[in-house]
């Protein structure tokens, strides 16, 4: 007799959200979302009043980049805009 889907999925459904707390949790999840490399991030006020994380997102040989607002109580990417792409983190500008 095969094992029921059901429970699978419905432990699929119940995964435990985790507060995104720190800096460095809002940029890991800002690339995992965009598969870009996160440049700053800096703390926000939603809309809705709630606190969450804004995170510039570079993305490597696009003209485009990402902002990500990511949800402070939820830890995932609430609102995600097109931007201009802000320079890498590894970007050095020329000295004269």
């Amino acid at each position: 007799m095969p094992f029921p889907a059901t429970p699978l999925i419905l432990a699929a459904l119940l995964v435990l959200e985790t507060p995104c707390t720190t800096l460095e949790e809002a940029k890991a999840v800002a690339e995992c979302d965009t598969l870009g490399e996160a440049v700053t991030a800096r703390k926000t006020l939603q809309t809705d009043g709630t606190k969450g994380w804004e995170v510039l997102v570079h993305m490597p040989g696009k003209k485009r980049g990402w902002r990500c607002i990511i949800d402070w109580d939820l830890g995932k990417v609430r609102l995600k805009d097109s931007i201009p792409n802000p320079p890498s983190r590894t970007h050095c500008p020329r000295s004269a």
